[in-house]
């Protein structure tokens, strides 16, 4: 599956769209000084001009699935690039010496121009300080690296760690990982303010919405912060809150992520109108066939879930188990009187 997946896509996901664009900035520019280099010289213009190709190809095969970055691929690259750059940075003169005579006043001087290969190497130096600066300063105050709590607990220990999760990820500013820690720290309101009625205060509810939202922005994929913010937005008075909406997002995300399983299902049979969106019950009846047939550890989330359950979805627990395993279907009822 990963051969499916293009370079771009790939750099996009772990670094994001600024690092993205920046780094096709910087290839561009290197291409730009190999093609005009080439163009300037009388003779010995190949690989000047081969480096410039090579550039643009490798941004090219970037945007394809699988493109660019193998082994192989790399070291005809790397050696192309090295000996363009020499090339250009070689450039001498090496005519005879003759007696001297008075030089055209319209004749540009070559040594004027060298001034320009060096400057884009301190432009490319600087730019790379700075992009080491920006991922290493919010690496200094990050916590250790944490999941989705699934359980009180979790949830509780995360919430130690708000305010250098809530820093790592200002200093970060578009890294969707950071944004998705700092919004787990706020992850104990799904149980100990629920447990006792409590509403959330504003500092904390804009901070949840805030760290939600940016992760979402920054990193789509994550299917463990469009279940929060399903679990959430209600609570939080979000407006356009799609419960349904929003948890079928995080199944699209991650289908297959065991840790999400007891409270995707929890939130989903809650819902009082689940009957009517048959996508939705269809992805929760995967779940609990899932539960029933390999992960049988994750039944008891399935038998708290039952229980939390709307009408609704006490009927598509039943509905699901039935043909699957009757005998367990007797067993939750049972745990339900």
């Amino acid at each position: 599956a990963a051969a499916d997946i293009s370079t771009a896509a790939i750099v996009t996901i772990e670094m994001g769209r600024p690092f993205l664009w920046l780094t096709v900035l910087i290839a561009a520019t290197w291409a730009f000084i190999l093609l005009r280099g080439s163009l300037q010289r009388g003779r010995d213009y190949v690989y000047a001009a081969a480096g410039a190709g090579c550039i643009a190809a490798s941004l090219i095969s970037a945007l394809s699935n699988g493109g660019g970055l193998s082994l192989a691929s790399s070291i005809i690259l790397s050696a192309t690039l090295g000996l363009a750059i020499a090339q250009i940075k070689g450039e001498t003169s090496l005519a005879p010496v003759t007696a001297p005579r008075q030089a055209s006043p319209a004749a540009p001087d070559p040594r004027s121009f060298k001034w320009r290969p060096y400057g884009a190497w301190v432009a490319g130096a600087l730019l790379l300080t700075a992009q080491g600066a920006w991922i290493l300063l919010p690496e200094v105050s990050r916590p250790s690296s944490m999941g989705f709590p699934i359980d009180q607990r979790r949830a509780t220990v995360a919430r130690q760690d708000q305010e250098k999760a809530n820093r790592s990820a200002i200093l970060a500013a578009v890294r969707g990982d950071l944004w998705a820690e700092s919004a787990f720290t706020y992850a104990s309101m799904l149980w100990t303010d629920q447990a006792f009625e409590l509403d959330v205060s504003g500092d904390r509810s804009a901070g949840t919405s805030t760290s939600l939202l940016k992760t979402l922005h920054y990193a789509p994929h994550r299917g463990d912060a469009w279940l929060m913010l399903a679990s959430t937005c209600e609570r939080l008075k979000m407006q356009a809150c799609n419960v349904g909406a929003l948890l079928k997002m995080s199944y699209y995300t991650a289908p297959d992520q065991a840790g999400l399983l007891p409270m995707r299902l929890a939130q989903a049979l809650r819902s009082k109108d689940i009957a009517a969106d048959d996508e939705l019950a269809d992805m929760v009846r995967r779940d609990i066939r899932l539960v029933l047939t390999r992960s049988t550890d994750l039944r008891p989330a399935l038998i708290a879930a039952y229980r939390s359950a709307s009408p609704a979805g006490k009927r598509l627990v039943e509905q699901a188990v039935a043909p699957v395993d009757p005998g367990y279907l007797v067993l939750l009822r049972a745990r339900l009187t």
